[in-house]
């Protein structure tokens, strides 16, 4: 071997003993390490003999990074990564003051290791986003549907696991983070479904319990009984079709508008029930009035007595004569009606050329599976589809949960 080569032997083995003992500093605190510890410790003694930046230049710089890193969102697709860099910053400021007596440049060289830490934690997140795709896509699927405020406890649960796997991959091991995705996405799915029945079966399950509260099995039992199989029915509907945003919203209101109906059903019949001929007179009187102070907002005049159902018809009449009237008077002016279901509206006409154009993004339309809960009335919705799509966002990014097989499909970096 000549002199040369001897050399650079000597330097090479200098080298790696000063790496190991960094190593050994750089770790004292630090728990879980990346796959690339031992690597980033070896070319940080090597650039730390070739750096022209002062220790006070490089940890300015190695800041900076980090805070670059964390606005781009590494904390959560490299924690690891982004942990031993503080950690490497932080001894580097330590260093600077008191410096090990057996390492020549121990602060540059922890600068420059959290750089490189820095640098490794956006090809982590690469590999991340290639390893894990469907987990991301679903969790952007929860933030969507509110989990975070409306499941807050099972949603962090999730995130934690999600945490989990991407240190796995952070660690080198990704054919564990893929194997234990698969777990993830059921939790992930399952979450999802408690997530549609909290927006969507909230209110019900509220109405339900009041009208349970006030007795209404027994003063409103089918009604009550209706309301019961109905909450059920919207249940399970949810369970096993909540990937069907059009038929969950349907069903929640079918499930509303039953519970809803036995707690006013109860709370009007219980005093019926107790009723002595006195206060059923006052009743009837009450009632009365009330069908009178319609008439007079509809016509001006006193509705004839009658029984409360020909009470109503007149009430009816009423109603359709103003309408009559009102479209009548539109068509004098030239308006152009617009059909609406029974009803004829009349739209005021449009300044010629004007186009009016939505500012809302154009969302894909999903492809509705609801049909009729068990049940309930074939009687169709008063809310069209258009209105029961305005305020879901649409899920074409997933259409199952996959299997394992299929995620351990998925390409690793």
């Amino acid at each position: 071997m000549d002199n040369g080569n001897h050399i650079m032997q000597i330097r090479k083995t200098k080298n790696i003993a000063i790496a190991l003992t960094m190593t050994s500093l750089l770790t004292a605190c630090a728990g879980q390490q990346v796959a690339i510890s031992e690597s980033v410790q070896q070319k940080s003694v090597q650039a730390a003999s070739e750096s022209k930046f002062t220790p006070e230049q490089a940890i300015s710089s190695a800041e900076s990074a980090l805070l670059e890193a964390k606005d781009a969102g590494l904390e959560f697709y490299s924690p690891l990564h982004l942990k031993q860099a503080e950690e490497s910053v932080s001894q580097a400021r330590s260093y600077l003051v008191e410096p090990p007596s057996d390492v020549k440049n121990a602060a540059l060289m922890a600068a420059i290791a959290a750089q490189k830490y820095i640098e490794n934690a956006y090809s982590n997140k690469k590999k991340v986003e290639g390893n894990l795709k469907a987990s991301l896509q679903h969790l952007d699927v929860l933030k969507s549907l509110n989990a975070p405020t409306l499941v807050a406890d099972d949603y962090h649960s999730v995130v934690s696991t999600l945490t989990e796997i991407i240190e796995e991959i952070e660690q080198g091991d990704i054919g564990s983070a893929k194997k234990n995705e698969v777990d993830l996405l059921q939790d992930m799915a399952e979450l999802e479904i408690s997530t549609l029945k909290v927006t969507h079966l909230g209110e019900a399950t509220a109405f339900y319990e009041k009208a349970n509260d006030i007795d209404a099995d027994e003063y409103a039992e089918l009604s009550f009984d209706k309301a019961e199989d109905t909450l059920e029915a919207s249940i399970n509907f949810i369970e096993k079709n909540y990937r069907d945003r059009v038929g969950v919203k349907a069903a929640g209101l079918e499930a509303l508008l039953a519970t809803k109906r036995a707690y006013y059903v109860a709370l009007e019949a219980e005093p019926l029930i107790k009723l002595t001929a006195e206060t059923a007179e006052k009743h009837v009187i009450e009632m009365m009035a009330l069908f009178n102070k319609l008439h007079l907002e509809a016509k001006g005049v006193d509705i004839e007595p009658e029984k409360f159902f020909n009470q109503t018809e007149l009430l009816v009449a009423a109603i359709n004569e103003i309408k009559t009237r009102k479209n009548e008077q539109a068509k004098s002016l030239n308006i152009a009606p617009v059909v609406q279901k029974d009803s004829t509206i009349y739209a005021a006409p449009q300044q010629e050329g004007l186009s009016i154009t939505p500012s809302t993004p154009k969302v894909e339309p999903l492809a509705s599976t609801h049909k009729a809960l068990e049940g309930l009335d074939d009687t169709p919705s008063q809310l069209s589809e258009t209105d029961l799509k305005q305020d879901e966002q649409g899920f074409d990014t997933i259409e199952s949960v996959p299997t394992e097989q299929s995620v351990l499909d998925e390409p690793a970096s």
